[in-house]
Parts: C-alpha cells; sequence; structure tokens
C-alpha cells in the first residue's frame, strides 16, 4: 500500500468525467484546481465532476483549491512581440501603455516605489534579466543583462524584493466565496511572504464562515526568511519550486527543499512538493531516470504528498504519469524508505502534548509488532494526521463521522479514510470498524489491528492504545 498521495492538477487534457476517473484509477488521490486560469463556471463543473467519479468509485478524494495571487504581469505589447536586446537600455512604466522595446508597461502600478537601483527584474519565468539603473517618478530605467522575444502578460518577478502587494487579491477573495460555496477540502495561498498573510486569509474564510485548511506556497526568498513562522500558522505547506526556482538559484532548490520538508516534517504538518516531477511526460509516454531519481528523493526527504501539473492538466500522457510517479513511490517506499520520524519533534510548538504522545507510542508499537493495520477514530483528523507525522510502516485507517474531516484525511500521508458513526460503547466501536475492514476485505481474520481508542466520555482526548488480533475482537461479547 503506497503511503505517499499523489495530488493531480486538472485542465484541458483531464476535463472529462472519463478522464477523472482514469485519473482516480491510476492512483491519484487528491486534485488541485488552479484559479491562475479557467473562468468560475469550468471550476464549478470540475468539482461536480471530481465529486461525481470519486462517488462512483466509493473514494475518498480531497479538492484543494489553489489561489492565483499577486501575480504581477507586462502590459500589452505593440503588436504581442519584441526583443529586447543584452546591453540595451529599456524604461518599465506603470503607466499603462502599448509596449515597445524602448519602454513597456507593468499591471503593477506601485512597482517604481517598490524597486531600487542594483534590484532584479526577471520576465516570463526568469528567462529576460534586467537590472534597475534609476528609478523616475513611475519609470524604471533598466539595463537588459539577458535578452529575449517577449510577449504581452508575460510574468515578472522580483526576487529579493519587498513589494506592498497584498498576498490575498481581490480576485483572490472572489475565487475563494466560490471555493467555500462548492466546498473545496484545501485553500492553497500563493505568494506567501509572512505568517500574516496567512491569518490575514485565515481570519477572512472565519468571517466568512468557513474552515477550511490553509495550504502556504513556499515560492519567494521572503518566505524562507520566514518559515518558521509561516509554518507554525499553516495547516500545510507546498514547496513550490517553479517559482521559488525564479526568485532563488536553481542550484539553491535542493537546500531549500530539505529545509521546507525537514521544517513541515518537525511541526506535523503535511508538506506537498511540487513543480516538473515528470515534466518530460508531458510530451513523452516515459519519464526520465533524472525524474525517477527525483521523486524517489522528494519521498526520502519527507514529503507527504507529490503533486503534477502541467502533466496531467495539459500533457499527451496523464494518466501515464500519474502510474510512473505511483510506481516510483511504491518502490522507493518498499526498499529504501525507513519508516520512521526522519527528525524530532518541536514539542513546545504542540497544541495536544497528550494525543502527540499517544501517536509516538503508536508509531513505536507499529515498528515492534508490524500490524496490518493502525485503527483510529477520529472527528477532526488530527490524531491521524499526528500519526502520520511519525511515518509508521502499517496503512493508517481513519474512521471518521464528519463527511469533510473524510474528505480531508486523503491527503495525509498513509492515511485511508472511512465513514463510521460513533457508537455509545469504545467495544462496539472497535467491533464496527473491525466488521467493515474485513468484510471489504482488506483485513483477514489472523490479522493484527493496533487500536487508538478514544474515550466515549471524553471525545476530546485519546487515552488508550490496544493490539488484537481481528478474530479475537469479532469474538467478544459487548
Amino acid at each position: 500500500m503506497r503511503h505517499t498521495k499523489i495530488l493531480a492538477t486538472l485542465g484541458p487534457a483531464t476535463e472529462t468525467e472519463a478522464q477523472v476517473q482514469n485519473l482516480l484509477a491510476a492512483g491519484v488521490n487528491a486534485f488541485r484546481l488552479n484559479f491562475s486560469h479557467g473562468d468560475h463556471d469550468w471550476h464549478k463543473s470540475m468539482y461536480g465532476r471530481i465529486r461525481e467519479a470519486a462517488q462512483k468509485a466509493g473514494r475518498s478524494v480531497a479538492i484543494l483549491q489553489d489561489l492565483q495571487g499577486p501575480k504581477i504581469r507586462l502590459g500589452l505589447i505593440r503588436g504581442n512581440h519584441m526583443e529586447l536586446v543584452t546591453g540595451a537600455s529599456t524604461i518599465l512604466t506603470t503607466s499603462p501603455i502599448e509596449g515597445t522595446a524602448e519602454r513597456f508597461a507593468t499591471s503593477y502600478t506601485e512597482l517604481h516605489l517598490d524597486v531600487k537601483p542594483g534590484n532584479k527584474i526577471l520576465i516570463d519565468e526568469g528567462r529576460i534579466r534586467l537590472t534597475v539603473t534609476r528609478v523616475a517618478g513611475t519609470e524604471i530605467h533598466c539595463l537588459v543583462d539577458r535578452g529575449g522575444a517577449v510577449s504581452s502578460r508575460k510574468g515578472l518577478f522580483l526576487p529579493g524584493v519587498k513589494t506592498r502587494i497584498p498576498s490575498l487579491t481581490e480576485k483572490d477573495r472572489e475565487d475563494a466565496v466560490l471555493g467555500l460555496a462548492l466546498g473545496v477540502d484545501y485553500i492553497a495561498l500563493s505568494f506567501v511572504r509572512q505568517a500574516e498573510d496567512v491569518t490575514i486569509l485565515r481570519n477572512w474564510l472565519l468571517e466568512k464562515g468557513g474552515h477550511v485548511p490553509i495550504v502556504s506556497k513556499i515560492e519567494t526568498v521572503e518566505a524562507l526568511d520566514n518559515l518558521d513562522d509561516i509554518v507554525k500558522v499553516s495547516d500545510g505547506v507546498m514547496v513550490a519550486r517553479g517559482d521559488l526556482g525564479v526568485e532563488a538559484s536553481l542550484e539553491w532548490i535542493p537546500f531549500y527543499q530539505k529545509k521546507i520538508i525537514k521544517l513541515a516534517n518537525q511541526y506535523g504538518k503535511p508538506v506537498i512538493t511540487a513543480t516538473e516531477m515528470l515534466e518530460s511526460m508531458i510530451m513523452n509516454v516515459a519519464p526520465t531516470r533524472a525524474e525517477v531519481t527525483d521523486i524517489a528523493n522528494s519521498i526520502l526527504d519527507g514529503t507527504d504528498v507529490m503533486m503534477l501539473s502541467g502533466e496531467t492538466a495539459a500533457g499527451n500522457f496523464p494518466v501515464h504519469a500519474v502510474e510512473s510517479m505511483a510506481a516510483v513511490a511504491e518502490t522507493t517506499e518498499q526498499n529504501l524508505f525507513p519508516f520512521e520520524r526522519g527528525c524530532l519533534p518541536l514539542a513546545d510548538q504542540i497544541a495536544k502534548p497528550q494525543a502527540s504522545a499517544m501517536a509516538r507510542l503508536v508509531a513505536h508499537a507499529s515498528h515492534e509488532f508490524n500490524p496490518k493495520a493502525i485503527v483510529v477514530f477520529t472527528r477532526t483528523g488530527y490524531t491521524a494526521g499526528l500519526i502520520a507525522a511519525e511515518r509508521p510502516r502499517s496503512s493508517i485507517y481513519a474512521f471518521t463521522p464528519d463527511h469533510a474531516t473524510y474528505q480531508r484525511l486523503s491527503l495525509l500521508w498513509g492515511v485511508i479514510p472511512r465513514v463510521l458513526e460513533r457508537n455509545q460503547g469504545t467495544s462496539r466501536m472497535v467491533r464496527d470498524m473491525t466488521a467493515m475492514l474485513l468484510n471489504e476485505g482488506t483485513l483477514q481474520l489472523d490479522d493484527l489491528i493496533l487500536f487508538l481508542i478514544g474515550s466515549s466520555r471524553d471525545k476530546t482526548q485519546n487515552h488508550s492504545i490496544r493490539m488484537a488480533q481481528a478474530e479475537t475482537i469479532m469474538q467478544e461479547v459487548e
């Protein structure tokens, strides 16, 4: 059973119900709706198709809404083409003009207030590089360090520059309103720079009546400077290697990836590794050796979830991409993964130390006795997440009476969600969970099960651990 989860982005290549079903069959655990593309009607239809396909498959599937964030772009270019020549001078202005190689505009109207001489400006994911030489009013004079062809609306990056543009834009708010109405399971916040960005979104969601977990995308140098505080207030983080690779030197990306994953593991927060994991499979039916190694190394680093972007949104072989990722993950876990927490938890930051201690005991017992399954009853998913953070070898079957929790649990490492209403007695509930796993063929009567059992009187505390064979449990008298 694969523990590492797969998050796939939907797009033109995978927008039919049949294609969504094929992705689920190939091994997808969660879907990403990228709100940088597509209108609200398209996202509504995709949401419905995911839920319908998941219901037909009898599966728990999480849906992550990825907000666009404060994307800075160029304005319109005359004829939609200009050539910036290396060594030439040019002017970037915040005035709305039709651009030429001598003078062109940006959508960010306060750019001239944020940059100063010496700052770098990157265009089109870093293909074009400018250096600011002076700022005169709303006009930013630049030297072209690395030239090339430029078209309208290309992205603009400001590595190391602290901008005054808010992390949560008006478009993001409108999109999040839709996400709340639909019932998305996670919201990813783009271009997070500080913990306050996450807090602003969380408070706004609460005002709207939403309790959606927030995944902070780490894709700026400023976020790396504030990483500890950001991880503390987030429900999960994403190693967004695409924009991070534009903001920072590429040779630093492996270091940053390991740093982000390690800190997320310490706090017990799910971490998603994203961007170009199987980029060649957009055009080719098989991955490269380097991509296979990248997937394996991200798992060994401690990632909970691996994300596919263009591979499934616009690629020629989306199902093959998922199958390849799943196969590499399974092989890596079977032959290389140590199945143990890679770093010590930050105990002073754990909100519920008793629950954390119980999760560690469960993981230790799992390592010692190798039960067929770890079974836990959870209302919010918190306890299941703590166990997952300990990286036990056994699969974690998390039973919950809450439908929203049922969906969200599918994104957690090693967790297999099930729906079950809580009964009056603990013994009855243990038998019901065991019976369900026996009936579906997951367990045999002689299999060993490890339970984390909560008190029926105090639903907020898990108070005991039990280990027994399925047959013994089923023979017990009420």
